[in-house]
């Protein structure tokens, strides 16, 4: 298993990173925030839905090792737009 030592960060150390992660890839203060945009345009990151893949693997999305693909199940992608863009955000936290 993969140890990740990744420390706790409370609310107001993130809100700075969040608030310059908005200005520099939301500078328009879109609502909702672009993610999908983002993730494909300015990180390059590629989006590739998935079937089957929360019944086989009992997960909605995953990043490739490499970073550059993220896989979302097809349904998700398709008819729940608000847990699809949460499981792209989700998957970005390491930007």
């Amino acid at each position: 298993m993969i140890k990740l030592d990744i420390p706790y960060l409370p609310d107001e150390d993130i809100v700075p990173y969040a608030l310059d992660f908005l200005l520099k890839y939301n500078p328009e203060n879109k609502v909702p925030v672009p993610i999908e945009e983002i993730i494909e345009f300015d990180f390059s990151i590629d989006i590739v839905p998935l079937p089957g893949l929360q019944r086989l693997c009992d997960v909605e999305g995953f990043i490739s090792p490499d970073f550059t693909t993220i896989y979302v199940d097809d349904f998700v992608y398709e008819n729940r737009p608000y847990r699809y863009r949460f499981t792209l955000a989700d998957k970005t936290h390491q930007f």
